[in-house]
């Protein structure tokens, strides 16, 4: 089963209407599968949320 975007976009308001900082990406030609540039972005979102050290 595939949670629909709907639900991930709504959960990202609710998130930054309580002051959370969201960055949600869809990629709606995967489904369940993983591909380079989610692995990108995964890496992204890693550099930019831990600390360097």
């Amino acid at each position: 089963m595939v949670v629909p975007a709907r639900f991930s976009e709504e959960a990202a308001r609710m998130l930054e209407a309580r002051g959370a900082r969201v960055r949600l990406r869809l990629f709606p030609s995967l489904a369940h599968g993983v591909d380079a540039a989610v692995l990108d972005e995964v890496q992204r979102f890693l550099a930019d949320t831990l600390p360097a050290d």
